[in-house]
C-alpha cells in the first residue's frame, strides 16, 4: 500500500478509516458495482508515471529516505506497520507454498526488504522495479544483509530496472510471481498480468498481498490516493474486487483464491468468533489472493496408476554440517519412465519429492531424514534436471547407509 509514503496526519486517517472499516467509510449508496479501477476514466501517459517513480526517492525528506533503509520496522508505540507488513508478506508466501530453491519474480521490489526475505529463504529472486534509485537502495540493503549474516558469495538476486509491461524475461521461467503493495502501480493492468502469465511456468502461482481494494464512491480512500498523487505524481490506482477477478480469468489464470488475513493469539473464550470479525486484513478492504497458471500436462502424471513412473538419481556432491546435523546434496534426476513428475499440486496429491531414508518404507527400522525435498520444476519423460535438497539428519545417527529416493 501507499500508506508509509504519506504524511503522519494522512497515515492516521488511512489507518483509522480505510483499512479496518472499508465498507463503513463514506461510500455513496448510488455508486454502481463497477468492473474497473479507480482512474480508468482518467488516462495519463505511462512515461509520466514511470518518471515520477524514478523521481520519488529524490523528492522524499531525509526522514523519508532513511525509512526506506529501515522498512518495515516501526518503533512507534504499537509497532503497527511492522506487524502489518510482516504478517502480510509471510502469509502470502505460506499460501503460495513454493518449493525450496524456487525461482521467484518480485514485481515492485522497492527498497528490497521483501527481496531480502525471499533470498534468505533460499529462493532464486529476480527483483523488478522501474526506479533505479530504489534498486540502488535495495542493492545496498542486500549487501549489508550478506555481510551481517556472514554469507559467502552473492545472494541469489538479479535486479531489473524496467516496468512490468516492458519486461523481457523469458517465458515459463518462474515458479512464483509476487506483488506486495505494488499491483496498483502497474499502468497497463491487462498487459502487466499477461506478462505475468507468460513468465510463469505451467502450474506456477502468483501472489498478491497488501493491495487496497477500491469500491466506487469510497471518498476516504480516494482522497488519500489523490493526496499521494498530488505530492509525488506516482500512480495510485487500486482495483475493484470484481474487476481484478475478471481480469485474472481473462488473462488465463485459474484457482483464484482470496484470503481473510487473520493473525494473532485469541483468548479461548473467543474461539467461535467468525473469521470476518477477527480478520486483521479483511477481504472487504484488501486484495490478498493467489492465482495459478494452469498446468496442462501433455502426458500422464504420477497420479495415473496405469502408467509406469521410473527414474534415476545421481549424487553429484554432498556436504555434511556436523554442528547443525544437516546434509546438503546436489543431485541429477533423470525421468526415464512414462509419466511426468509434478513439482507441486495445489490439491496436495500427485507431486514427487526426494526422501533420504534408511531401510524399506514401513519397515520396523525405517528412518527418514526430514524434510522431504520438493522438486524445482516439473520433470517430463526423458528430461534431466539438477536439484539441491537439504535434509536434517536425525539426532542419533547410526552407521547404516542412507539412500535417496523419489517419493
Amino acid at each position: 500500500m501507499f500508506i508509509e509514503r504519506l504524511s503522519e496526519p494522512a497515515r492516521r486517517l488511512v489507518r483509522q478509516l480505510i483499512i479496518p472499516n472499508a465498507r463503513e467509510s463514506q461510500t455513496s449508496d448510488a455508486a454502481p458495482r463497477e468492473f474497473r479501477r479507480y482512474l480508468s476514466d482518467r488516462p495519463q501517459a505511462a512515461g509520466e508515471y514511470l518518471q515520477a517513480a524514478e523521481d520519488y526517492v529524490g523528492n522524499l525528506s531525509r526522514q523519508g529516505t532513511d525509512y526506506l533503509y529501515f522498512k518495515p520496522y516501526d518503533n512507534r508505540p504499537g509497532n503497527e506497520t511492522f506487524f502489518g507488513e510482516f504478517y502480510q508478506v509471510l502469509n502470502i508466501l505460506r499460501a503460495m507454498d513454493l518449493p525450496g530453491g524456487a525461482r521467484v519474480l518480485e514485481v515492485g521490489c522497492g527498497p528490497g526488504w521483501v527481496t531480502e526475505i525471499l533470498a534468505l529463504m533460499g529462493f532464486q529472486v529476480d527483483a523488478l522495479d522501474p526506479s533505479q534509485s530504489m534498486i540502488e537502495i535495495a542493492r545496498e540493503r542486500l549487501e549489508a544483509c550478506r555481510m551481517h549474516h556472514r554469507l559467502n558469495g552473492e545472494l541469489p538476486v538479479q535486479f531489473h530496472c524496467c516496468a512490468l509491461e516492458e519486461c523481457e524475461l523469458p517465458d515459463d521461467a518462474f515458479d512464483g510471481v509476487l506483488f506486495h503493495e505494488s499491483l496498483h502501480h502497474v499502468v497497463d493492468e491487462r498487459d502487466g498480468l499477461r506478462q505475468v502469465f507468460r513468465m510463469l511456468r505451467p502450474g506456477g502461482i502468483m501472489g498478491v498481498s497488501g493491495e487496497s481494494l477500491w469500491e466506487p464512491g469510497n471518498r476516504v480512500l480516494e482522497r488519500s490516493l489523490e493526496v499521494e498523487m498530488e505530492q509525488y505524481g506516482t500512480l495510485e490506482n487500486p482495483f475493484t474486487c470484481e474487476y481484478l477477478d475478471r481480469l485474472l480469468r481473462e488473462c488465463g489464470f485459474d484457482k483464484v483464491t482470496r484470503y481473510e488475513g487473520v493473525n494473532g493469539l485469541f483468548p479461548v473464550a473467543e474461539r467461535d468468533r467468525p473469521l470476518r470479525e477477527v480478520a486483521m486484513f479483511p477481504s472487504t478492504s484488501l486484495h490478498n489472493l493467489t492465482a495459478c497458471k494452469p498446468d496442462r500436462m501433455a502426458v500422464p502424471t504420477t497420479l495415473n496408476d496405469n502408467v509406469k513412473a521410473r527414474g534415476e538419481i545421481t549424487v553429484l556432491n554432498s556436504e555434511y554440517d556436523p554442528i547443525r546435523r544437516a546434509l546438503a546434496v546436489r543431485v541429477e534426476l533423470y525421468n526415464n519412465g512414462d509419466s511426468a513428475w509434478r513439482y507441486s499440486d495445489r490439491s496436495g496429491r500427485g507431486f514427487v519429492t526426494l526422501a533420504l531414508r534408511q531401510g524399506p518404507l514401513k519397515a520396523e527400522k525405517y528412518r527418514e531424514a526430514p524434510p522431504r525435498a520438493r522438486l524445482r520444476q516439473n520433470v517430463m519423460p526423458g528430461e534431466r534436471i539438477t536439484n539441491d535438497p537439504r535434509m536434517a539428519i536425525p539426532d542419533a545417527p547410526n552407521r547404516r547407509a542412507y539412500r535417496l529416493d523419489g517419493v
